[in-house]
């Protein structure tokens, strides 16, 4: 169930109507996402410069951008942000079996820390 309207572009203030212009312009959408924080600009805004912060340039590919941004989807259990990032990933050129190794790994780290974290066992390995 819906709990938060998407605010569209003729109900939105001037405000957010003009970050969902931009939204629109680097996108070619104005994702539902955006729309459901249409009601506090200030607050969309700021999330939009996180969002540029982290996949706009850096030393990570954006194709290994979306494939982690997908991994931690799935293990938050995020339908929404898994089948973005899945199109995400598929638009940056990761195959099939990307995606696929990519659950995998979900999967088994999911097991795995479950079973570590019960059994509080101490780790032998520290990163440099």
């Amino acid at each position: 169930m819906t709990v938060v309207k998407l605010k569209e572009f003729s109900e939105a203030s001037e405000r957010t109507q003009a970050l969902y212009s931009a939204v629109q312009e680097k996108y070619g959408v104005v994702p539902n996402f955006i729309k459901s924080m249409g009601d506090n600009p200030a607050f969309l805004e700021a999330i939009l410069q996180m969002h540029s912060a982290v996949f706009d340039g850096g030393a990570i590919p954006p194709k290994y951008k979306n494939l982690i941004a997908l991994a931690v989807s799935m293990t938050n259990g995020c339908n929404y942000c898994t089948s973005s990032f899945t199109a995400h990933s598929q638009f940056t050129d990761a195959s099939d079996e990307e995606l696929a190794e990519t659950r995998a790994i979900v999967a088994l780290l999911s097991a795995d820390n479950k079973y570590l974290c019960s059994a509080d066992i101490p780790c032998d390995l520290t990163p440099a």
